[in-house]
């Protein structure tokens, strides 16, 4: 878990740091929350919440080396791998974290219907939520040692190439944004991404359908991700 965080260059906020709009952190002893985290998180700190009959522990992240402006979101983790989730567990937690800010949710199994009724929820409230299982944060990387470092191109990066390799972006070899690689760095379908070793090389994200939106770049943000 610890070094998802980092592969996506998250770091988590301290509770007197959280600053988000109409939201109090409620009152807590850290060092007592910890000790009920036994999963894949139980080495991550700053737990402010347990939800759902403490089976969800919930943290607020940040991007490292943000600036001030740089939006907190919501990290909601379920390691209970017996049980699905009920509706009214989603429905509490929603309304709870995605109404006042974006959201990761990482649980063992999400059914089709709380897929629904969260994107449901997130279009109402005009917050994002990523949803992730708790095996895509365990896939194994030493499958992958020769494809692992990636970086998304600048749309300056994306017109570059095209006028280079005299193509057009999507016409680039595909990778799906159910690859185990894309959803474990949370890459967006539309991203052109460099491979950086063992020699470069170039894909574009697509929907699990194959089709190839235009490209999606990140003007701000040109990082490396290295597994």
């Amino acid at each position: 878990m610890e070094f998802w965080l980092s592969t996506r260059h998250y770091v988590v906020v301290a509770p007197e740091d959280i600053k988000i709009e109409n939201f109090e952190v409620p009152p807590h002893d850290d060092d007592a929350m910890q000790p009920l985290s036994n999963g894949i998180d139980k080495n991550v700190p700053h737990i402010i919440q347990w939800c759902c009959k403490n089976t969800v522990s919930v943290r607020v992240i940040a991007k490292k080396n943000a600036d001030q402006t740089s939006k907190q979101m919501f990290l909601m983790i379920r390691n209970n791998l017996s049980s699905t989730f009920a509706k009214k567990d989603i429905v509490e937690l929603c309304n709870m974290f995605l109404l006042r800010a974006n959201c990761i949710l990482i649980a063992n199994r999400i059914l089709t219907q709380s897929h629904q009724e969260i994107h449901r929820k997130s279009l109402m409230f005009g917050n994002s939520i990523e949803m992730l299982l708790l095996s895509d944060l365990a896939f194994d990387k030493r499958k992958f040692r020769k494809r692992l470092s990636y970086r998304v191109l600048t749309k300056a990066e994306v017109e570059a190439l095209e006028t280079k390799k005299k193509l057009k972006i999507t016409d680039l070899p595909h990778i799906l944004i159910s690859d185990p690689i894309v959803k474990y760095h949370g890459f967006h379908i539309g991203n052109v991404l460099e491979s950086l070793e063992p020699d470069i090389q170039y894909r574009i994200v697509t929907s699990n359908s194959g089709s190839v939106p235009l490209p999606k770049t990140d003007e701000t943000l040109s990082q490396s991700t290295s597994s």
